[in-house]
């Protein structure tokens, strides 16, 4: 991401027009959440993770403050 940040600040920038790449985003996404739901199942099934909130809603969240951070990093927002 930090080597291609122009490409990157794109492709987010983009998605507020047009409707092909916010979905594309949006398949992206759901992709990496069913991952980390998995994994975060599996963490717990091995006795790795404490079982709190339901795993599709935690790797939800997760994924949803991973992608306001890259969007504000490829922005070049500060904290």
């Amino acid at each position: 991401f930090g080597a291609h940040r122009a490409v990157c600040r794109a492709t987010v920038g983009v998605q507020s027009t047009n409707s092909e790449a916010r979905e594309l985003w949006s398949r992206s996404m759901q992709r990496w959440i069913d991952h980390i739901t998995a994994v975060i199942e599996a963490e717990r099934a091995d006795g790795s993770a404490p079982v709190t909130v339901p795993a599709a809603e935690l790797s939800t969240a997760l994924n949803l403050m991973n992608e306001s951070v890259m969007t504000a990093a490829f922005a070049g927002h500060q904290p």
